[in-house]
């Protein structure tokens, strides 16, 4: 993740959903390897499978869509198993909010094995693991000190979406988590933010490069120094804007205004650091959206 300094940060969010992140994974029915209804090998679960264009919640069976507020608390508790003994393996509350430093306690409910594991790339080290715990009662806690949006789940059971989510201070001082709140649904985000950094300007392609009718900006979302100019360049003859998304209440700081006509260009230059969500007036409910990442 991306720090910025808060003092002179300037977050930009989208929708009304700031604690959603685009990540969710998805295997199919559960296998029984070990003899034991529920069980998975974790051999045969790949622990850094996930599909970005989707909320890593999105299949969990008891996520409702919103985030339990638990601030203010120094610690407190998760369930990990089955809690109603119904054979559904959860974590309640899958989704919940708190401080930094606040301590969460997952506690086991059921005799069946489970972990509390951080999801992360496949080159990174996850920042917590529970290891294979069973006994109905257990416990096993982890103290959260860095703000940020912390996937995890249980390796026995990921493929019946045992899954959680723990964000810790404001979300919205993550970007990736902002970026891929916002290109959830664009045809052409793979979940990649494209690093520009040293450059001092960048093209980025505006309408349907491809001819296929499916209007995008290409890449859809990149990272760049402060003080770099974006230039866009329509691609096909259809109309299209790049407008910065803000609240009701806020003057976006750059829009282009409807301009068309293959090749016509429209540039901006990001002094201030920041992450800029944009979008299509035209081809909004296309999912014709774009972010730009602006590093100090």
């Amino acid at each position: 993740m991306t720090d910025f300094d808060s003092g002179r940060r300037k977050i930009l969010k989208a929708g009304g959903a700031a604690l959603t992140i685009g990540l969710a994974g998805c295997i199919g029915p559960f296998q029984d390897t070990a003899g034991v209804p529920g069980r998975v090998d974790p051999d045969d679960t790949d622990p850094h499978e996930n599909d970005m264009d989707d909320d890593w919640l999105a299949d969990v069976p008891n996520w409702d869509g919103t985030t339990e507020d638990l601030t203010g608390e120094d610690e407190v508790t998760v369930l990990n198993g089955d809690p109603e003994g119904e054979g559904e393996f959860i974590y309640d509350p899958p989704d919940i909010a708190v401080d930094p430093g606040t301590t969460v306690v997952w506690e086991w409910a059921g005799a069946d094995t489970h972990t509390v594991t951080h999801e992360v790339d496949d080159d990174e080290e996850p920042e917590f693991d529970s290891g294979n715990i069973d006994g109905d009662g257990e416990t096993w806690d982890y103290t959260f000190e860095e703000e940020g949006v912390y996937d995890y789940y249980c390796i026995p059971h990921r493929s019946l979406e045992q899954k959680g989510r723990v964000t810790v201070g404001d979300p919205e001082e993550d970007p990736e988590t902002q970026v891929n709140q916002w290109l959830a649904d664009t045809p052409n985000w793979e979940g990649d933010i494209e690093d520009f950094t040293g450059e001092d300007e960048l093209t980025i392609a505006n309408g349907d490069p491809q001819g296929e009718g499916e209007f995008i900006y290409d890449p859809p979302a990149v990272t760049v120094d402060a003080g770099t100019t974006v230039v866009w360049e329509w691609a096909g003859d259809d109309t299209h804007t790049v407008t910065h998304e803000v609240d009701d209440d806020e003057e976006p700081e750059f829009d282009s205004g409807n301009i068309d006509g293959d090749g016509e260009t429209w540039d901006y230059t990001f002094e201030e650091g920041g992450v800029y969500l944009y979008y299509c007036v035209p081809h909004r409910s296309l999912e014709q959206k774009g972010a730009i990442v602006v590093e100090e």
